[in-house]
């Protein structure tokens, strides 16, 4: 196998690898996702052989995780830098599992100076967001969810997951 078809058995591999393990959906996509852009940036770089990996190229993708942008204009922070090294590291256990030479001939370490730098907004932008909705159904509606999102202090994803029967309509309470 070749170029960049063996990156793409050893990406498919690995992502069945984690399934056999009973890794979450959650895990394996993140996994999968972060391992397929090391593999994308091996290939920029002309690089198709695990042997020919050297320390110099995991340095470089390092460095480039610390530049790399988030989704708000800032740098990733450190904790998503951990996610890909650690996808890196657990791919290298998968290539040791079945024979491949492995990739990590250096120490990967994440800086923790690097922060994720969150926008918090502030109690009159919070109120500029409330008064731009309206009266309509479509307005209640962005109010009470604006509501959940700053009331209850849950993240974006939370709250994307969230299900009628995780709210206690009771109690008042609700499930995250």
């Amino acid at each position: 196998m070749r170029g960049r078809a063996l990156y793409k058995h050893l990406h498919a591999e690995f992502n069945q690898w984690l399934i056999r393990l009973g890794y979450a959906e959650s895990s394996i996509k993140g996994n999968t996702r972060r391992l397929k852009y090391f593999l994308d940036r091996l290939a920029v770089k002309q690089v198709y052989k695990l042997e020919h990996i050297t320390p110099e190229h995991l340095k470089h993708y390092q460095k480039h995780l610390e530049t790399k942008p988030n989704k708000i204009g800032g740098s990733i922070g450190s904790s998503t830098i951990q996610g890909y090294i650690s996808t890196l590291k657990l791919f290298d256990e998968f290539l040791f599992k079945y024979n491949y030479p492995g990739i990590i001939k250096t120490e990967l370490k994440v800086t923790p100076a690097i922060e994720n730098r969150r926008t918090i907004l502030t109690k009159e932008e919070i109120t500029k967001i409330y008064k731009v909705t309206d009266q309509s159904t479509q307005g209640f509606k962005d109010r009470a969810i604006l509501g959940v999102y700053y009331g209850c202090g849950i993240r974006n994803r939370e709250g994307i997951e969230l299900q009628l029967s995780d709210i206690d309509f009771k109690h008042g309470l609700l499930q995250v």
